[in-house]
């Protein structure tokens, strides 16, 4: 191959890689008409946020401890319950026996009212709307 081919090649080559290049780019768009009826949105998707482990761990705790609490509660108020009826039924004087009654039928409100503000704050929680709201253990009427 001579020099002046070669020179020739290699011009064709310089001009002709630049006009190819531009001739493989992809037309401009067209500018959208203003008159055209807007495309249809896509529906919105829910979005449902799970709180993260931590927090979550950190709900399955909580809840333990409030069930912890309540079992606890729940065994103090039964021991109150069989000590005030083993006392009544050792009590010999009517005004003792008199006394228990009254004593235990107070203690018995003062658990439903204390199992009842426990629940009404338990379903005001934010965490805990729409859950059910803890049981209250059933008492003896002795």
């Amino acid at each position: 191959m001579t020099n002046s081919s070669r020179n020739i090649l290699l011009s064709v080559l310089f001009v002709a890689v630049p006009a190819l290049a531009a001739a493989q780019t992809p037309p401009a768009k067209p500018a959208r008409p203003a008159a055209a009826a807007p495309a249809a949105t896509p529906r919105p998707r829910a979005v449902v946020s799970t709180p993260s482990q931590t927090a979550q761990f950190q709900r399955q705790v909580d809840r333990q401890q409030l069930q912890n609490a309540q079992n606890q509660s729940n065994v103090r108020q039964q021991l109150q319950q069989n000590n005030t009826a083993i006392q009544r039924t050792n009590a010999t004087d009517p005004a003792m026996r008199n006394q228990l009654d009254n004593a235990q039928r107070s203690q018995q409100q003062l658990n439903r009212a204390q199992q009842d503000s426990a629940a009404r704050q338990y379903e005001t929680t934010p965490s805990n709307r729409g859950a059910v709201a803890p049981s209250r253990p059933s008492t003896s009427g002795q």
